[in-house]
């Protein structure tokens, strides 16, 4: 699941972030763990290329958990 949060562009990469589910996940879910949430590569590198989350996967609050952007990568 590609999502941005409140979190996107400050604390993290400004695109969003990743978190993976797989098809057996989705059936058994209760609870996400955001601490798993990783970036793309073009949170690192200028000269890679990441897909746009969809507006409907924009969470209204911030979601401290997970890996954030190096202070030097934000951009």
């Amino acid at each position: 699941m590609f999502f941005s949060d409140e979190t996107s562009g400050t604390e993290t990469a400004g695109i969003g972030r990743i978190y993976e589910l797989t098809a057996a996940d989705i059936l058994t879910l209760d609870h996400i763990d955001f601490n798993y949430a990783f970036n793309y590569p073009c949170a690192f590198s200028l000269f890679c290329t990441c897909p746009i989350p969809s507006k409907r996967n924009h969470l209204p609050f911030a979601v401290t958990a997970g890996e954030k952007t190096p202070k030097e990568y934000q951009y």
